[in-house]
């Protein structure tokens, strides 16, 4: 926020403010961050990330039209980003678009392979269209990067414990 106030017109400051934001405990705080991307996008139209997590914000608003728009310009700046994919697959999911939304998730996979929530919602999809094996291996992509995430954090919980500080 010094840094905003200081120079207002610096370049990534408002995306920065706006990651802190979104991921802060208070709900207050994270409400803030959509005028912060907002402020991002007012300086430079082209910043994808803020057009995606704007898009995300949408979405857990159910505002799903202007959450489809907002991944749409993500997607137009980074064609093979596998997390606007995945996000503008959701929207797609919950506006009863699936036949839209499984080649955006199967595209999302080729772009990266270990995008959780791109396996776990196709697998859905996939159970959806009858399609009961792709569904089970999808599902247990899931669960093997599940496990490596849960394991990650394991293993930084300990190495946090154990650091010593000076």
């Amino acid at each position: 926020r010094e840094a905003i106030r200081l120079n207002p017109s610096l370049p990534g400051v408002h995306f920065e403010l706006a990651e802190l934001m979104r991921t802060s405990a208070n709900p207050a705080v994270s409400a803030q961050a959509e005028a912060e991307y907002r402020a991002a996008l007012k300086m430079n139209p082209f910043d994808a990330l803020s057009w995606r997590q704007l898009g995300g914000i949408m979405t857990a608003k159910g505002d799903f039209k202007a959450a489809e728009e907002d991944y749409g310009k993500a997607l137009a700046l980074q064609p093979n980003d596998a997390e606007t994919k995945t996000g503008l697959a959701v929207v797609l999911i919950s506006t009863n678009r699936w036949d839209q939304a499984m080649p955006l998730l199967e595209s999302a996979l080729k772009d990266d392979p270990t995008n959780m929530t791109a396996h776990f919602r196709l697998s859905g999809l996939y159970r959806r269209a009858g399609r009961t094996s792709d569904a089970e291996r999808e599902l247990e992509a899931f669960r093997h990067y599940q496990k490596l995430k849960d394991k990650l954090s394991t293993v930084i919980k300990q190495k946090r414990g154990s650091a010593k500080l000076p």
